[in-house]
């Protein structure tokens, strides 16, 4: 491409990956929970190449990685059935998919190199692994063999924190770099002390309006559930169960209920804190925003951005009547 600085190639949402064939395709996820996509490196219209099984659990494409050759690549499959999550052999041409590896964690390769065979490259625990792919065959052959340990990879979107050199070399970034804690803070940025919750990707804090609880996402091994901790009993319960994902959550005005978002297909959900309701849908599919529940209202609200189009949607009879 012509050196004229940064170009605009495609449009991106929340991007998952992105790599750049041999045959002058870049193939990218443009979205959480999407597919992976082709677009011309000079630009122009994306197209999607893989298609989501929802048969079989399947939830999102992601870490697209192109092979030499330009016509394969590899990609993560996430999975509500972790059986089925994996690293994939995808073709252009729209051949069917050959799982390489089941695993929940996105794969690397390392290109033949000095009369060796290309490697696949995957996390297992913390420990990388590789071993010889037979591109032909679309199959691992050789031998398993362990690269480095204590490799990182990232709870929610599975990609793997490491990355690797056409000449072999490798960097990663340490599994231990992911673990997050809450504590709080005075207003000058003073720690005062930690929430007895323990430690992982643990995100989103919500206190309730009453002050006495705090909402929060655990995310772990590629999905996502809502939990309550009690600041004064310190007891910490999950929420939600659900083996897709679930985040966002706004407590509801009275603090009987969270509001939250649903990963399936961008569902609104309200579970009722005292068990005396099931965890109900309550607003369909259009890749809602978080909803939002003003402590001092009767009503959340959320933006669905389905469709080219924006709504402003009142949940207000749907609180009040569970």
């Amino acid at each position: 491409m012509p050196s004229r600085g940064p170009q605009a190639v495609a449009d991106v949402s929340h991007g998952r990956g992105g790599t750049w064939s041999d045959a002058g395709d870049i193939l990218f996820t443009p979205r959480g929970g999407g597919v992976v996509h082709r677009v011309p490196q000079r630009g122009g219209t994306s197209e999607p190449v893989t298609t989501l099984d929802a048969s079989r659990g399947e939830n999102a494409h992601y870490w697209p990685v192109a092979l030499p050759g330009g016509r394969r690549f590899l990609f993560f499959i996430r999975n509500t059935r972790p059986e089925n999550s994996g690293i994939y052999l995808g073709s252009l041409d729209g051949t069917a998919l050959i799982r390489l590896v089941t695993t929940l964690a996105s794969g690397l390769s390392a290109p033949p190199r000095g009369g060796r065979p290309g490697h696949l490259l995957w996390v297992r625990g913390d420990d990388l692994l590789a071993q010889p792919l037979d591109l032909e065959a679309g199959r691992l052959t050789g031998e398993v063999i362990t690269v480095a340990s204590d490799v990182r990879v990232e709870e929610s979107q599975r990609v793997t924190f490491a990355s690797v050199s056409a000449n072999g070399r490798l960097v990663w970034a340490s599994a231990r770099a992911g673990d997050m804690q809450f504590s709080w803070h005075e207003r000058s940025g003073r720690r005062l002390d930690v929430v007895p919750i323990s430690r992982g990707k643990i995100v989103q804090p919500r206190i309730s309006p009453d002050g006495r609880r705090l909402a929060f996402a655990r995310v772990l091994g590629g999905t996502a559930d809502i939990w309550v901790h009690d600041f004064a009993s310190g007891a910490t319960t999950q929420v939600t169960t659900d083996p897709d994902y679930e985040e966002n959550a706004s407590w509801s005005p009275d603090g009987r209920r969270l509001v939250f978002e649903g990963q399936g297909d961008r569902f609104v959900m309200v579970a009722t804190l005292d068990g005396s309701a099931p965890v109900q849908q309550v607003v369909g599919q259009g890749r809602p925003s978080a909803p939002s529940c003003p402590t001092d209202a009767q009503s959340c609200s959320h933006v669905s951005t389905g469709r080219m189009r924006t709504i402003w949607q009142s949940l207000t009879s749907i609180i009040r009547a569970r």
